[in-house]
């Protein structure tokens, strides 16, 4: 093997590397979201999928979307939304 080859070969090497640890950091932190933690129901409603945890969309929380991950990434923005603040009551 010439040194060119070593070369390249050192660099494939490094290039496999980086890509394999930038998916790690990736995939560990997809686990801290809540739809990985809490791994709420999937099911078709409608044209949409939802995503759910608890016993129902009113008293849950949930997330529609056209596919899983839509939905799936609505749940994790519906999961830190505060509730409204009721004036007057």
């Amino acid at each position: 093997m010439t040194n060119e080859h070593s070369r390249m070969a050192a660099e494939s090497i490094c290039f496999a590397a980086e890509r394999v640890g930038n998916r790690m950091v990736e995939y560990i932190s997809d686990m801290d979201l809540p739809s990985q933690k809490l791994r709420p129901k999937l099911f078709v409603d409608g044209d949409h999928w939802c995503a759910l945890y608890g016993g129902c969309i009113q008293e849950g929380v949930a997330g529609f979307g056209k596919s899983p991950a839509e939905a799936y990434a609505a749940f994790d923005r519906a999961w830190w939304e505060k509730l409204p603040v009721k004036v007057g009551t």
